[in-house]
């Protein structure tokens, strides 16, 4: 994982930067240039900053469960059915950690402090003012109260925004023909919802009133066949189809 990486590598980081900007004291021959001195000095002093150790550890710990998702939606052969449930499983994580984060954020905060412990950076919050426009500015007591109230809440509440808006309900209700795949059809309890799912459909079909009694044909065409020979992919339902 990416992210773990950048967590075991981010103190021998700031380390050869630090040897950058101070060869003479580290016993190093280089001799770099100003304009690369300021630049590893601007670097360094982002990395070591509470601010950004607090943002990435939130960062992490947010995006970790939606990394299987992003795989599994690039896989071939993937069903829509399938994929919707798992954005919605994990669009619940993200919603979980929202609901509980007072509790969740203790743990992040913790973790964060220790890496600043690390590097000798100091656990602190920017100063508040009465105003201010270039970032968040909501009243804290506490460390751990301020990071939590400006930087978790808002980007966990930005990346569920973000996720509605990319796997929005009304962009799946052609999707719902993919019930009527096999391994689908024969777990159907209530043909009635089904049936309402499928009215999108409704001007396709040669006999609306009819689709209810189909249905239950259908799943019952399947469930009479042995688990094994039930089509699970899409593309294994045409292997099956009438000629």
């Amino acid at each position: 994982m990416r992210s773990s990486s950048s967590l075991m590598t981010h103190p021998s980081l700031c380390q050869c930067l630090e040897r950058m900007l101070n060869p003479a004291e580290n016993d190093q021959p280089w001799n770099w240039d100003r304009d690369t001195r300021v630049s590893a000095q601007g670097l360094l002093s982002t990395l070591t900053s509470f601010k950004f150790i607090v943002t990435f550890y939130t960062t992490k710990n947010s995006l970790h469960c939606l990394k299987s998702l992003a795989q599994k939606l690039q896989e071939n052969g993937l069903d829509v059915i399938d994929a919707y449930s798992k954005i919605d499983a994990k669009k619940k994580k993200i919603s979980d950690f929202r609901t509980n984060i007072d509790i969740e954020f203790i743990d992040w905060f913790s973790d964060a402090t220790k890496m600043a412990e690390n590097i000798g950076s100091q656990v602190e919050m920017p100063r508040l003012v009465g105003q201010q426009v270039h970032r968040a500015n909501v009243n804290a007591t506490t460390p751990l109260e301020y990071y939590k109230k400006n930087v978790v809440i808002p980007f966990l509440d930005h990346l569920t925004h973000e996720l509605d808006s990319r796997f929005r309900q009304e962009n799946r209700a052609g999707g719902d023909i993919f019930h009527l795949m096999p391994c689908s059809i024969v777990k159907c309890t209530d043909f009635d919802a089904l049936c309402e799912k499928l009215s999108y459909w409704e001007d396709d079909l040669p006999n609306p009133t009819a689709l209810k009694n189909e249905l239950k044909e259908w799943a019952n065409t399947w469930r009479a066949k042995p688990v094994d020979s039930i089509p699970k992919k899409f593309m294994q339902c045409y292997s099956v189809a009438d000629n």
